[in-house]
């Protein structure tokens, strides 16, 4: 391979040793002199801050196809300045007084790697300046410097090196970075070797979060891992709305999200700092995640934070401000198009128009818009919101005691009126060395994020859509206009009153690491978590009135009510863990066992009254005594668990590891408390064989394979036993008395979900690591799967889950990344892809269970899209007459839509209803671009779905028909001269073409997006060392920037489910600095 870099560099050299230059300029500055050459030839200027581009020259040049080295001659001989052609660059230097103690001399010399071969296009710079050269064919460079100057080398695959100059002469000889081969990765209890690991673990650096200013780690993750599937429904500030799991559902009715362990302690992962996080270890298969036993069957994410390290301190800031804005938002018919169609559906279903010629050209005309009106709510609702981050950090220490602390504050305002969030935190981590066999670990950490939404919020949020756009919004004398539900979407965000919530997480962590003997260590650890949910919900009474009568009242919100409530957790966790290394010439054993064990307890306590007689102050004891309602209760659960691992290594090819966790819960009953989860994995290092070593261009190839089961205890409390709950009122001497009832037939036998997977993988490195491969290929079933089996009504009981069902989710993963360089030029280049296929294996003997267009059905998708197939739109009355009758045969109109005999019986009724669709996406994909040059760096990620559906329903198919809010599709529906139209005829008040499900309404929700945009511009070490500042960076970022997909009339193909009534997504601008000191 070097051979082959040696070639195509002396190939380009012989390329671009005849150049012909053609300058007129008359004293030109120098940025233009510069400029001109560059761009007739193939070579670059290099020079230090003492050069002035902007300077004139007081030349005058004409040449006409001049070789370079004769215009070169020129400037050498006719300036101040020394120009010297050294490869493909050309550098500049001031002309020297001869007795200078710091006379500059050409330093000549040839870079090596460790086998003695030259290496060509290394990056030779003089540190703190923009003076550079690469090393040509043969390896060799020369560059204009001065003694004492410090030479700084650099080459992709190999390790920086600086040295200072003394002479003329300096060779140098690089050595191969293996730091991607001896990078650690967090897993389990315990960090490995990346190299060594034999199951599917996917590790990101916390830079590569930073990189994305987004207030939820989520969707900074989003598109990053291969197999993690993230889909963002958007949501205001504080309520965003992200679903979240590892290769595919896992279940029906039990919780499918992973497990977030942050520095080793269950939390909330949008609580975290984003800057604060050092790395993130999300383990995928069985192998890596067994050792967590039975919460780990939904995968497991590790994330580890910053610590301080020996050293001087160093303060870190970074911070952004900027602006969120609404990254789509539906197309909206003009006024003119809006009035017609509105006609139109009434003529249609034989009624006459409701707007006159007049009325529409004076609403057109937009002069008289009370008496004329019409509003696009999303436009005038929506609104940019500010946003600003601001994260501060200490962290340094020496060999005895090291710290790290931090803190933040978001303040998120909301794209709609009276929606804001914001977030403030701190941490504490701290490093202590008692002894020399001794260290103590403190973490504490606290967050506190408060959300304010109107009372009202989904209110409004319906009402943007199912509002008529020429409803009047609000009168100038301040009365809101109603719509035909009695509602206003203004009112509902300014008048509706106030909903807070304050989300609280203080978690505290004291850790002791003992060195027993030599290779054995005690860790054990006792944390203590404390969560708290508080809200306050204020709903406001108020009264609409007569806009020409402001006396009259025509509708009224009433009474006013207030609920507020506490939801408090607390969790303990200790763990002691004994971690056991043994060396025995090739072979290296490690040994890992203790116990964990949690205890959680909740309390939940809320209480309510109306008439709240001052709505500026709301509380609980101003209002009316005799409405108040209140109610609580407290919960409790328990894990003890054993775990053990064992790795072993032979000669670092052959590795092998095998895990175990026997855990014992409380939430299941006598019998079924206990549950073993085994996994074992293999690896087999092939380039470390002979037969590879030889081959250069191969730096890492392994071969995994891994086997193992897990547990699923998230499915409720208390379901083995027969629990009786309150609130059950009945008659008593003709009084109401509170009662207890149990509501559901209890199930002894409940026990785990188990979840069991095979997995094997290919790492592949290539060309000094430059090139990284991953590939994996799963198989992930799922049995005892909860589901509910029907019985009678007269049992006067709901049913009790059992552990009958299966769920099969099989796919692979490949991740490809390449890191390469041009000179000082360097960039980076990565694609993941994912693909996965999700089958409900088994329903128990449950006949289809359909819940509007979703269906779950063995042999499919869990809740796939369920409805009848259509064949376009009717074009004639006679294909209606001939056609098999479906429902509405009747009433049915050319232009309507035409179903599917499925079962060729004549009738289409629902024995033809089929699959249609899924909105689990089957490929999920990202691709990340990077490049830095002199100080600058940009990074795009583009992330997208392939092969999913979503289904339109509600408002994008009515708009019209029910004088609603309409959305641009409409304008291609079927008319007599319109017949191969994309929506059906309009027909007033009629849903037949909506109410029956089927694919006519099914789109195609694959999307490309440019998930996030970031530029930045480093300040230069030369400005940055005179202020005494380690770094300056500043930056542009964007998110949500553009999205690329066949879903029609501005309609978010994520976020959309159903009926489009959402907080639409959003796309963030910010400025930013980065500062270290």
């Amino acid at each position: 391979m070097r051979n082959l870099l040696v070639v195509l560099f002396f190939m380009t050299t012989l390329l671009c040793s005849s150049q012909e230059i053609s300058l007129s300029l008359n004293n030109p500055k120098w940025e233009e002199i510069l400029k001109r050459i560059e761009s007739q030839s193939e070579y670059k200027f290099a020079y230090d801050s003492t050069f002035k581009l902007t300077t004139k020259s007081n030349l005058n040049l004409k040449f006409t196809d001049a070789s370079l080295e004769d215009v070169i001659a020129y400037l050498q001989k006719n300036t101040n300045y020394n120009f010297k052609i050294l490869g493909k660059n050309i550098t500049i230097t001031a002309k020297q007084n001869q007795s200078s103690k710091e006379q500059a001399m050409t330093v000549e010399g040839t870079v090596y790697d460790e086998a003695g071969t030259p290496l060509p296009g290394v990056s030779v710079m003089i540190k703190n300046t923009t003076v550079g050269v690469s090393t040509g064919f043969d390896g060799k460079y020369g560059i204009e410097a001065r003694k004492g100057n410090i030479l700084v080398f650099q080459y992709m695959g190999f390790t920086k090196q600086e040295v200072m100059v003394d002479g003329n002469q300096l060779d140098v000889t690089l050595k191969e970075n293996v730091e991607s081969l001896d990078e650690v990765v967090v897993v389990g209890f315990a960090t490995q070797k990346k190299v060594d690991l034999t199951g599917a673990v996917t590790s990101v650096k916390g830079d590569e979060i930073v990189e994305k200013p987004m207030s939820d780690v989520r969707q900074a993750l989003q598109g990053v891992v291969p197999g993690l599937t993230i889909i963002d429904r958007g949501g205001s500030p504080g309520n965003e709305s992200l679903s979240f799991n590892i290769r595919g559902l896992s279940s029906v009715s039990a919780n499918t999200s992973p497990l977030i362990l942050i520095d080793g302690i269950q939390s909330d992962i949008t609580q975290i700092n984003p800057n604060d996080i050092e790395s993130i270890s999300v383990l995928k298969d069985a192998a890596s995640a067994s050792i967590y036993g039975a919460r780990a069957a939904n995968g497991v994410v590790l994330i580890t934070t910053k610590r301080g390290a020996q050293g001087e301190y160093k303060v870190d800031y970074h911070g952004y401000a900027g602006v969120q804005t609404p990254a789509t938002l539906p197309e909206a018919v003009t006024a003119e198009q809006y009035l017609r169609l509105v006609n139109e559906a009434l003529v249609n279903a034989g009624r006459p128009e409701k707007y006159s010629e007049e009325y529409i050209q004076n609403t057109i005309a937009g002069t008289d818009p009370i008496n004329y009106p019409y509003v696009n709510l999303f436009e005038e609702l929506y609104k940019d919101g500010f946003i600003q981050n601001h994260s501060f950090a200490v962290r340094g220490g020496n060999e005895g005691t090291k710290i790290a602390v931090s803190a933040n504050y978001l303040d998120q305002e909301g794209m709609l009126k009276n929606t804001r969030s914001t977030k403030t935190g701190g941490r504490l981590n701290g490093d202590f060395k008692l002894k020399d066999y001794a260290r103590l670990r403190t973490d504490i950490y606290y967050n506190k994020r408060k959300s304010l939404t109107p009372n009202r919020y989904g209110d409004a949020i319906g009402a943007i859509v199912g509002t008529s756009p020429v409803t009047v919004l609000q009168y100038p004398n301040g009365v809101y206009g109603l719509n035909k539900d009695n509602t206003n979407a203004l009112a509902a965000l300014e008048k509706s009153g106030m909903n807070q919530s304050f989300n609280e997480d203080f978690s505290v962590n004291l850790g002791l690491d003992i060195d027993l003997i030599e290779g054995l260590t005690l860790k054990t650890d006792y944390s203590y978590l404390r969560s708290t949910y508080r809200y306050k919900n204020f709903r406001a009474s108020y009264n609409f009135r007569d806009p020409n009568d402001i006396s009259s009242i025509v509708y009224r919100w009433t009474p006013n009510q207030l609920v507020d409530g506490r939801d408090e957790s607390g969790q303990w966790n200790f763990k002691s863990i004994l971690n056991y290394d043994l060396n025995l010439d090739n072979h290296q054993f490690n040994f890992l066992g203790g116990i964990d064990v949690i205890e959680n307890k909740r309390n939940r306590i809320w209480a309510s009254r109306q008439n709240i007689y001052n709505e500026e102050t709301p509380e609980l004891n101003l209002g009316d005594v005799t409405s108040e309602k209140n109610g609580g209760y407290s919960e409790d659960w328990s894990l003890f668990s054993y775990l053990g691992r064992v790795n072993y290594s032979f000669k670092n090819k052959y590795l092998f590891e095998g895990n175990i966790r026997y855990d014992g819960s409380s939430r299941f009953g006598d019998g079924h408390k206990w549950g073993v989860f085994p996994s074992f994995s293999a690896g087999w290092r092939i380039s470390e064989e002979a037969f590879i070593d030889s081959i250069e261009w191969i730096n890492n190839l392994k071969l995994r394979g891994s086997w193992g089961q897990l547990g699923n205890q998230n499915i409720g409390l208390y379901r083995f036993s027969s629990t009786i709950y309150s609130n059950y009122p009945y008659s008593f001497n003709d009084n109401e008395v509170d009662g207890f009832s149990q509501r559901y037939y209890a199930n002894e036998n409940i026990t785990w979900e188990t979840t069991e997977m095979t997995d094997f993988g290919l790492d592949i490195g290539l060309f000094n690591n430059k090139i990284d491969i991953v590939f994996d290929w799963f198989i992930k079933d799922t049995d005892d799967m909860l589901l509910t089996l029907p019985i009678s009504p007269l049992v006067g009981l709901d049913p009790s889950e059992l552990n009958i069902g299966s769920v099969r989710n099989e796919g692979w993963e490949f991740a490809i990344n390449y890191n390469g360089n041009i000179n000082t030029f360097n960039y980076s280049i990565g694609f993941n892809i994912s693909q996965i296929n999700n089958t409900l294996t088994d329903f128990g003997g449950n006949e289809p269970s359909i819940n509007n267009w979703f269906i779950l059905k063995e042999g499919e998708a869990i809740n796939s899209f369920y409805g009848y197939r259509s064949d376009g739109l009717f074009q004639s009355q006679e294909e209606i007459d001939t056609h098999p009758t479906q429902p509405n045969h009747a009433s049915l109109k050319p232009g309507d839509i035409k179903l599917v005999d499925l079962n060729d019986d004549g009738v289409i009724n629902s024995d033809d209803r089929a699959i249609i669709g899924s909105n689990i996406p089957k490929y999920q994909y990202g691709v990340n671009l990077g490049a830095s040059f002199k100080g600058f760096d940009l990074n795009l990620f583009f992330q997208g779905a392939y092969q999913v559906d979503n289904y339109l329903y509600g408002a994008p198919n009515e708009g019209p028909a029910y004088e609603i809010f309409t959305t641009t599709r409409v304008l291609d529906r079927w008319t007599p001269d319109n017949t191969d139209a994309s929506f059906p005829r309009l027909e007033a008040a009629s849903n037949k073409n909506n109410y029956l499900f089927n694919d006519f309404w099914l789109r195609d929700a694959s999307y490309l997006r440019l998930k996030n945009l970031q530029l930045g511009y480093s300040l230069p070490e030369s400005v940055i060392g005179r202020m005494n500042v380690d770094k300056i960076r500043l930056y542009f970022g964007g998110t949500n920037v553009f999205t690329i997909t066949d879903v029609e009339s501005g309609l978010d193909p994520e976020t959309l489910d159903g009926r489009p009534s959402y907080y639409p997504p959003v796309s963030t601008y910010t400025l930013g600095l980065q500062l270290t000191f």
